[in-house]
């Protein structure tokens, strides 16, 4: 049971600095009915047992969210699936790394959906070119940050990125492209992580 000094939150971090952090779906439920409509930034990354029924209460409940960290948590298929159909199209940042049953699909529907994200993370999950075209696609005049570390994205498709005229930051692990292949970045200012 939440307290009354967690009614009307604006931001909730219960993020672990390491996987094990237990979250339950009675936890998830009390903080989306307590706080869904005021609730803008939601940080669950490293907490196991999320499960369906909780990320049908965020998405039900938690309207307003523009900032939503769910890495490294674990997250059935289904889990997945449900948030990418229903999450509030409000989202700018969002953050879905080490999550191994992401698949392309689910980067493609969600790109459509959320068409207005600045910062996407994707890192070291399974994705493939085809969830990097749908990003350049779909994400075009938005996206100003990408995480694409340790994915099975090529090389040729992570060049057209530079076809993203907002992108600032872009992380990789590519070790040898800091030399003229992203000559066009550097013109843009883009940070180029690796």
């Amino acid at each position: 049971m939440t307290s009354d000094w967690m009614k009307d939150l604006a931001k909730l971090s219960m993020a672990s600095n390491r996987e094990g952090k237990y979250i339950t779906s009675k936890m998830v439920k009390s903080i989306c009915y307590q706080n869904g409509r005021t609730l803008q930034v939601l940080n669950l990354s490293f907490c196991s047992g999320l499960d369906l029924e909780s990320i049908q209460d965020i998405t039900k409940n938690c309207v307003g969210l523009k900032n939503v960290d769910l890495s490294s948590t674990g997250l059935s298929k289904e889990s997945i699936n449900f948030l990418v159909h229903n999450l509030t199209h409000e989202v700018e940042k969002l953050n879905l790394g080490r999550l191994l049953n992401l698949k392309d699909k689910h980067v493609i529907s969600l790109s459509k959906r959320c068409n207005r994200m600045i910062s996407l993370d994707l890192s070291r999950t399974l994705i493939t070119d085809i969830s990097l075209s749908s990003v350049i696609l779909n994400l075009n005049s938005s996206l100003e940050q990408i995480d694409i570390e340790e994915t099975k994205i090529s090389v040729d498709k992570l060049l057209v990125l530079r076809s993203i005229p907002t992108l600032i930051v872009l992380n990789h692990s590519f070790e040898d492209l800091e030399g003229g292949q992203f000559s066009g970045f550097i013109r843009k200012n883009i940070e180029i992580a690796t």
